[in-house]
């Protein structure tokens, strides 16, 4: 038996069943008329459990709706209520095989289904006739038949309503029509009119509410996940999921491209580069000082001299160089070769070279003038080619190459071993190669300062705000130099970060040592400044991390495009569900629970992001090579990634949720 008490549903203002009390019995047939959009269709979602939005009480063979979880409706609607609409009972992307099986398949079984059988041509009767060939079968308690006669011919509606008064002899039928045939037949009928319920046939007094089914159907095994139906669904919109994995593809192509750029693995390099390595030379920049790295690894980093000379204030002051024994006779040669007065101390623990120094080496370094010192600084991001405009490292089209330092007059003298018969002008930068000469002082394009990094990079856009004019000069034969005056490049000075360099001793605690230059971005050689194939890709991601997030703005991509994504996803979803809205109230009809529901649109969808984005990483290299990456080594840190992805599949997760959430609301 079912009962309901002081009923309310509404559609935002409107209300559509007022108030309204019902009850049938546990066996009968009860038929429900009234006006087009008078309710009555909504009164059958609320008893066959479609809808749980409502007002009031409603007593389903004795147990309240409120105290039945999902899982359970879910099983009601599986085992003891067949639903039959008005129209449309077919699955739009089943076969007529696998529609009179779907309470199978919301459940998991394993069946042979005619998938060949194709149903989308048949009329409406036909199409009527097949939903009725599964929803009339006897074994329900409850049957919740919409209009199921309207679309039959005179022989079919004979059957059907002889198949409907079987049934109510062991169940309750509740049917929605107008047919006199049915109405003769009918133990009860209900009228509803503008939100009320009346009964025009049948007296509830006559209903013993204490009665129950004794012969209730077998509960069902417990139900497997419905992968059938779920790759069937995902199946039938394949162009569009085709599509997204393309998009998205594209669009985490960026993503990992600005991981590739900003977050370069560096460890594993320099691990391998350090190896056989009992020593590195590590420099200092912006962001980490000589005293940091001295305060961090207090026993084991010294302040390098030249080579394996480094500062001590452990060791006499007196101008001679202290060290061990087996130091002494390991670097034989350069104590020869520099003509060092070398005194041996056996207290002397570590292998290196030392000197005073009374701060070990550290103290303020105060430049001297241009036109008392060698200046030459190597050019890194500062003067890559910016928005077309060429910057001194102009490498398109130059067989050449580019400006790789900017030196003083006294520097380049000694680089080229002649003097250098030039008069230079203040704030002019003077090139040997012509392409990079400009027409005014500010047609040359700094690197804008918003792509600069400011722990680590200078702005030589602070030095010169008003430009600096290039010209060209054939005097300047090694191309890989630009030459200024003593002037400029005073004005230079103050700009460039002069780093120390540290001599780090690995023997002692090389994990933590290697771990801490690679996290920092330090960039670190042999002491005696050779490299090595490892340590060249190493020093390779670390420039990458410098100047590449900005530089092409792949920063931005790691964060925008994953936004770009789950904003389409949102979208996609939207549209999908919208397509198959009906199909999934008759999957839900058929006993497949809200959880189930939510899983067959949720796997394919995080599927779908996840394909994306392993193609999308596997499309990255290509676009960081022709992006001028250089090409030569392209590395992605594993836990950025993983949490970047996971963050990504969480979101989309998440999304996918909120949509179906508000998209059963809004059903309901």
């Amino acid at each position: 038996m079912i009962k309901i008490s002081k009923l309310k549903k509404s559609f935002s203002s409107n209300v559509v069943l007022n108030h309204i009390d019902f009850i049938c019995p546990n066996t009968g047939l009860v038929l429900l008329e009234g006006e087009n959009g008078s309710g009555k269709t909504t009164l059958f979602n609320i008893i066959g459990f479609m809808d749980d939005s409502f007002d009031g009480e409603y007593f389903y063979f004795g147990k309240q709706s409120d105290d039945i979880n999902d899982k359970e409706k879910a099983r009601i609607r599986h085992d003891e209520i067949s639903y039959v609409f008005q129209k449309n009972n077919l699955v739009r992307y089943l076969s007529k095989g696998e529609n009179l099986s779907l309470s199978e398949m919301t459940i998991g079984e394993k069946k042979k289904f005619q998938d060949n059988d194709d149903w989308h041509s048949f009329s409406q009767g036909q199409q009527e006739m097949i939903a009725l060939e599964k929803g009339l079968e006897p074994g329900k308690k409850i049957y919740l038949l919409d209009e199921v006669t309207a679309n039959l011919d005179s022989a079919n509606q004979k059957i059907v309503i002889d198949k409907i008064k079987k049934l109510s002899e062991s169940s309750l039928v509740i049917v929605i029509c107008h047919d006199v045939n049915l109405e003769s037949l009918a133990n009860f009928i209900w009228y509803i009119k503008k939100g009320k319920i009346s009964l025009l046939k049948g007296n509830v007094d006559d209903i013993d509410e204490n009665s129950r089914l004794d012969n209730r159907p077998k509960i069902r095994s417990k139900a497997k996940f419905p992968f059938r139906l779920m790759f069937k669904r995902a199946m039938s919109n394949g162009i569009i999921h085709i599509f997204q994995i393309f998009l998205y593809s594209i669009i985490f192509c960026f993503g990992w491209a600005g991981i590739a750029a900003c977050k370069g693995y560096s460890l594993p390099y320099l691990e391998k580069a350090t190896e056989r390595q009992q020593f590195i030379s590590v420099e200092t920049n912006t962001a980490i000082s000589g005293e940091d790295i001295l305060t961090k690894f207090p026993n084991d980093s010294f302040v390098q001299k030249a080579g394996y000379i480094v500062y001590s204030d452990k060791v006499p002051n007196d101008g001679r160089v202290y060290c061990n024994s087996n130091s002494r006779t390991y670097f034989l040669d350069i104590i020869k070769s520099e003509k060092l007065d070398v005194v041996v101390d056996d207290s002397i623990k570590t292998n290196l070279l030392f000197t005073y120094e009374s701060h070990n080496g550290l103290y303020e370094q105060e430049p001297l003038p241009s036109s008392k010192e060698k200046y030459c600084y190597s050019l890194n991001q500062n003067f890559w080619n910016v928005n077309g405009n060429p910057g001194f490292y102009y490498h398109h089209n130059l067989e050449q190459g580019g400006v790789n330092y900017i030196s003083n007059k006294n520097c380049y003298q000694e680089v080229i071993e002649k003097s250098l018969d030039l008069t230079l002008e203040d704030n002019v930068i003077y090139v040997g190669i012509p392409e990079l000469v400009t027409d005014s002082k500010t047609s040359f394009d700094y690197v804008p300062s918003d792509y600069l990094n400011g722990d680590t990079e200078d702005d030589f856009n602070k030095v010169f705000p008003d430009g600096i004019e290039v010209k060209y000069s054939s005097k300047i034969t090694n191309t890989w130099y630009a030459v200024v005056s003593d002037n400029t490049m005073d004005k230079l000075i103050p700009s460039f970060h002069i780093p120390y360099k540290i001599v780090m001793n690995l023997e002692n605690d090389r994990n933590s040592i290697i771990k801490y230059v690679a996290g920092k971005g330090l960039i670190a050689s042999t002491v005696n400044g050779s490299l090595n194939e490892s340590f060249d890709d190493y020093r390779s991601i670390i420039s990458y991390n410098s100047y590449k997030p900005n530089l092409y703005s792949y920063g931005a991509f790691i964060y925008s495009m994953p936004i770009l994504v789950l904003i389409l996803e949102a979208l996609f979803s939207c549209g999908i569900r919208r397509i198959q809205l009906r199909d999934d109230w008759i999957l839900k009809a058929k006993g497949l629970s809200k959880r189930g529901l939510w899983l067959i649109d949720l796997i394919p969808f995080i599927s779908i992001v996840i394909i994306s984005l392993l193609i999308g990483l596997g499309l990255a290299f290509p676009l960081l090579f022709s992006s001028g990456a250089g090409s030569l080594i392209v590395s992605f840190s594993p836990l950025f990634s993983v949490i970047w992805s996971l963050a990504i599949v969480i979101l989309s997760v998440m999304i996918n949720t909120l949509v179906n959430f508000f998209g059963e609301k809004r059903h309901e």
